[in-house]
């Protein structure tokens, strides 16, 4: 072999270069709807049932159809009953509500229609497809169908399309208690962003918000209310509502320890080593590891149910908040 010949094998890929001409021809990611939803990407919005999938995504439609762009919403998830209110909603705000069933298409003849499209060579810059759901459409379980169904929405977004998929989440979470969604692994690989819609029953509705597990755009999480009567969606600041699981379910399980430490410390101050001999006494199980973890973890942050003090010698002490300690928090906390 010649010392020229791996120089031209390589120029192969040299003359594949990016250059300054191909970089004017890329625009910067667009949005279609707040920092959420990007323009020409492939995004999967999945929640567990009843928690407010639908109701976001024909708000956000209709705040698209306002910002410019084209919206056509494939249903075909809802009863007929429902249809007559979303028909009302898509004719009020603009964008085509599309419903399979009504019109005797298929979801196989939707599909068609969608790989029709994909293989045109028709720009559809400025089109929002809504899909909901993507169950409706492919066997999520199936692993070669989905990637063919992908493959085709992923032609689409080439095309300048942007397509958004409502999906359901499996009946049980993970070991970290985060949601996940139902199907098989090539939908998250094969979409742009995909996140999570986390709720939580407030008079009246529910209050959501995104939680995002892949994101190739530089998306921005968002909480917003549902009224459940009109379904009206009320965008409200961003409150991290897993992570207010997580501390909710994490409190409810330290509850048993935590009346523990506190009725000890009614008595009087303690270290952990004096809280593990009481706990010893009273043959209620508890370990000097765990009771030290749940001391250490509700001794700081916004409400505090014991104070912590260095001890004389080493170590730390424990004791409750007087009432004016608490009060004096609560002060300084407005």
């Amino acid at each position: 072999m010649s010392n020229t010949e791996p120089r031209s094998i390589l120029e192969k890929f040299y003359e594949q270069q990016t250059t300054d001409a191909m970089m004017k021809n890329i625009q910067d990611t667009g949005y279609c709807y707040l920092r959420l939803i990007p323009m020409s990407h492939l995004i999967m919005i999945c929640a567990p049932g009843n928690t407010g999938k639908t109701a976001f995504a024909i708000h956000a439609s209709a705040e698209m159809v306002r910002a410019g762009f084209e919206v056509m919403y494939i249903n075909a998830d809802a009863s007929a009953p429902d249809l007559k209110f979303y028909h009302n909603h898509a004719m009020a705000n603009g964008y085509r509500l599309i419903a399979p069933d009504l019109n005797n298409l298929s979801s196989e003849g939707v599909v068609k229609i969608l790989e029709e499209m994909a293989k045109s060579n028709e720009d559809f810059n400025y089109l929002v497809i809504v899909i909901d759901t993507i169950k409706k459409f492919v066997d999520v379980i199936g692993k070669n169908k989905v990637k063919g169904f992908l493959k085709t929405l992923r032609a689409l977004t080439a095309k300048g399309v942007t397509v958004i998929c409502l999906g359901h989440t499996n009946k049980h979470q993970d070991n970290a208690g985060k949601l996940v969604f139902e199907g098989t692994g090539d939908i998250r690989n094969d979409v742009d962003e995909l996140y999570y819609l986390v709720s939580e029953k407030i008079d009246g509705g529910l209050r959501v918000s995104t939680d995002m597990d892949k994101c190739r755009a530089e998306v921005k999480d968002i909480t917003f209310t549902i009224n459940g009567k009109d379904r009206i969606i009320q965008i409200i600041p961003y409150e991290d509502i897993k992570l207010k699981k997580a501390l909710s379910d994490q409190l409810a399980k330290d509850q048993p320890m935590i009346n523990f430490i506190k009725k000890s410390l009614m008595i009087k101050e303690r270290s952990p080593t004096e809280l593990e001999a009481v706990a010893k006494t009273m043959g209620n199980g508890f370990t000097r590891r765990n009771i030290d973890k749940v001391l250490r973890a509700y001794s700081s942050g916004d409400a505090p149910l014991w104070i912590a003090t260095k001890a004389p010698k080493n170590g730390l002490i424990y004791s409750l908040i007087s009432a004016e300690a608490s009060a004096h928090l609560q002060s300084c906390e407005v």
